[in-house]
């Protein structure tokens, strides 16, 4: 075996020989969907994590608490 015989032996090895192959054949895997529930689980403790620290901060900078309490009298006009 010569080595362009070798080269094209390989070519044709990676380029594979036409055979149609199933989805899973081709992952060589199964598919569970674990991936998609840690991302869109990662995402909402993102934004509940953004909302509080954005909740914390205008607090912070208004010099009041998140719950306003309401005031039980009126300061009456002159």
């Amino acid at each position: 075996m010569s080595v362009s015989d070798r080269d094209t032996e390989a070519e044709r090895r990676a380029a594979g020989d036409g055979e149609e192959v199933t989805v899973l054949q081709a992952r060589q895997a199964t598919s569970t969907g674990r991936v998609r529930w840690v991302l869109v689980i990662s995402l909402l403790l993102a934004v509940i994590a953004v909302g509080a620290v954005f909740l914390w901060y205008t607090s912070v900078q208004q010099g009041t608490p998140i719950v306003h309490a309401t005031p039980t009298h009126t300061a009456q006009a002159p």
